[in-house]
């Protein structure tokens, strides 16, 4: 039996799980962000509110302040939180793949200039992608002439 080494254990990545934790926390942050959003909305109303029956607004200024309010919470925040959430999520999935290309041990073979280049590894990745081709162009009524 071989003996654990919990040092190699721990700095080797786990590709598989260091991704879904980076995407679990794009979830987790769109979720608090949108719900602190909510919350925000509604203490902001309540505000309002206070503010109209103490007298404090002139005429027409409530709703005003109620529809800055609702644009800021309900547009505005949740659009920049989803632009957040988007560029984490992009800059994981660029992560993993940066991670994956450096430790790939076949090397992928780059066109020479001016030449034709081999597409597929072997003959049987030739035919696998004639295959699926084929699929589509049945499935989507094309044809295809080459």
């Amino acid at each position: 039996m071989s003996s654990f080494d919990p040092d190699k254990f721990l700095n080797e990545p786990i590709y598989a799980l260091d991704f879904g934790f980076m995407v679990g926390d794009v979830e987790d942050f769109l979720e608090f962000s949108e719900s602190n959003v909510e919350w925000q909305f509604r203490r902001e109303m309540i505000s309002v509110q206070r503010q109209a029956a103490s007298d404090a607004l002139e005429p027409g200024y409530k709703e005003h302040l109620e529809t800055n309010a609702k644009h800021r919470f309900k547009v505005s925040l949740p659009l920049r939180v989803r632009y957040a959430a988007l560029v984490a999520l992009i800059t994981s999935v660029e992560w993993a793949i940066v991670l994956v290309v450096g430790r790939l041990r076949v090397l992928l073979p780059e066109k020479p200039k001016n030449a034709n280049a081999t597409v597929f590894f072997d003959d049987e990745d030739r035919q696998t992608y004639l295959k699926v081709l084929a699929g589509y162009a049945q499935r989507y009524h094309l044809s295809i002439r080459a």
